[in-house]
């Protein structure tokens, strides 16, 4: 595994229900950016905090991992020691 296939990602959600009886759709990718690249990093990260904040207006869940994205959009996460065995 190389390090710049692992990437933190940032996923959303959305409930076309209600509170009550909520329909979550399927996680789906928004923004990612390699490990390795601090800025890319650190953006996601503002990102993220940016539509937490927002989140709340809206029927909307964010998620932060770190892994590799697959053919199809699944996420594959792994732990902090493959991100230091593949640096």
């Amino acid at each position: 595994m190389e390090l710049e296939q692992i990437k933190i990602i940032r996923s959303y959600r959305i409930n076309s229900g209600s509170t009550l009886n909520p329909k979550w759709s399927d996680w789906a990718v928004d923004i990612s950016a390699p490990v390795s690249n601090p800025v890319g990093v650190a953006n996601v990260i503002a990102q993220f905090n940016e539509a937490i904040a927002e989140a709340k207006y809206f029927n909307a869940q964010y998620r932060l991992q770190v892994g590799i994205i697959e053919d199809g959009g699944r996420v594959v996460e792994v732990d902090g020691e493959a991100v230091l065995l593949a640096a």
